[in-house]
């Protein structure tokens, strides 16, 4: 995926570098035009990446939490896409 897939012409807006877990680099961000919160997952090994859907709650919590916390939920990301 090249975009978020939640508006006809969404729009990237990032929020937050999340780090690298388990061969990845994520980012937080939304859509523009629609505020839709989206995890962007790209992965180092195969240079492939995308746009994962993310709950609102979710993305609110991972906004919020310091370095040790955030990189074990980056682990557990990591672990759902690998």
């Amino acid at each position: 995926m090249d975009q978020p897939t939640c508006c006809i012409r969404a729009s990237w807006v990032a929020e937050r570098d999340l780090g690298s877990a388990r061969g990845f680099e994520f980012d937080l961000g939304r859509c523009e035009r629609c505020g839709t919160p989206w995890m962007k997952a790209y992965c180092v090994a195969s240079s492939a990446g995308g746009y994962e859907p993310i709950s609102r709650e979710e993305a609110e919590k991972l906004k919020g939490l310091s370095a040790p916390e955030l990189k074990a939920a980056m682990r557990a990301w990591g672990d759902r896409l690998g």
